[in-house]
């Protein structure tokens, strides 16, 4: 079951990733200079190594219901792990129940697809700005739409699986300090 995880996760991954980022790659092949490519680049790679500290201060909000207000959790059904693939596939082991190491273990990759679609969306956002001085328009909305939908909509969604798994961590801890 766990092969069927990974593989279906990197089917999910290449599907979106292609749909996206194919669009990005044809403007910046055709539109940036290569100096400005090397530049964004460098801006995208830097979120990789920012602490959490500092990402919790760009948290959306504290509570989950401020996701669910702009409709994040709707993204979930779209996304590795999604729960119709866990069913689908008879995959129920990333379930998150109460235990607390799988929740810590989930918790720490939400960071790191935090910090990966953060990157990208600093350099999609560049793109954006790039077409935007050049006054290609359409290249700039298209960007704009392209960055809102694979990259700022799962940072969010990343902020609001923590604080759902946090709530469920605290239930953890909780019930074990009550079995004791």
């Amino acid at each position: 079951m766990r092969r069927w995880r990974h593989v279906s996760n990197a089917v999910i991954n290449l599907l979106w990733t292609s749909l996206f980022l194919t669009p990005v790659f044809v403007y910046c092949a055709h539109h940036v200079p290569s100096k400005w490519l090397l530049v964004f680049g460098i801006a995208a790679i830097l979120p990789l190594g920012l602490p959490r500290a500092i990402l919790q201060r760009f948290r959306l909000g504290s509570e989950v219901e401020v996701y669910r207000r702009l409709g994040v959790p709707f993204l979930m059904w779209f996304t590795q792990d999604a729960p119709w693939l866990m069913r689908w596939g008879g995959d129920q082991s990333r379930r998150v129940s109460l235990d607390r190491k799988l929740i810590a273990q989930v918790i720490r990759e939400t960071w790191m697809r935090e910090r990966f679609h953060l990157g990208l969306l600093l350099f999609c956002g560049f793109c954006s700005g790039q077409a935007l001085c050049q006054m290609q328009l359409r290249w700039c909305l298209a960007l704009i739409f392209i960055n809102t939908l694979y990259n700022l909509y799962p940072v969010w969604l990343q902020q609001y699986v923590r604080l759902r798994l946090s709530r469920a961590l605290v239930r953890a801890v909780m019930s074990q300090s009550d079995s004791l």
